[in-house]
This record gives C-alpha cells, structure tokens and sequence, in this order.
C-alpha cells in the first residue's frame, strides 16, 4: 500500500519472500495484522517519534480498514 510507504519509508509486505511457502509467508502476515493491536506497535515503529498517538491510531485504522485480514 503506496499509503503506509510514504508514511514510513517501508514496504507493508515483505518483499524477501523468495524460498518462502506459502504458508511461511501467510504466518508473517498474521502476525503483522492480528486483531490484538499488533499493528499499531508495527506502524508506530515505523514513523517518525513526533508523529503523535491520535495519529497513528487514526492512521492505523484507516489502513486496516483497506486490508482483508482473512480472506479465506
């Protein structure tokens, strides 16, 4: 997502995941974006320190809401 890129000058998804299965790379994933607010910790070391807190979590949510977390 272009979005969480700009913001932190890295890729949400792995790009390395040559050699990996399939389901390596689904368990990356999870982690990632487990519903127990993983994520924003992902994001809030990702940005700037000055981001703030209202931001992150404004930022985090709108992202989650774009992402299919369990497309099965």
């Amino acid at each position: 997502m272009e979005i969480f890129e700009l913001a932190t000058n890295d890729p949400l998804f792995l790009v390395e995941t040559f050699g990996m299965t399939g389901e390596q790379i689904d368990k990356v994933h999870e982690r990632t974006f487990n519903p127990d607010n993983y994520f924003n910790t992902y994001l809030s070391e990702r940005l700037p320190s000055d981001f703030g807190v209202e931001n992150i979590l404004q930022l985090a949510s709108f992202l989650l809401s774009m992402l299919q977390r369990l497309p099965r």
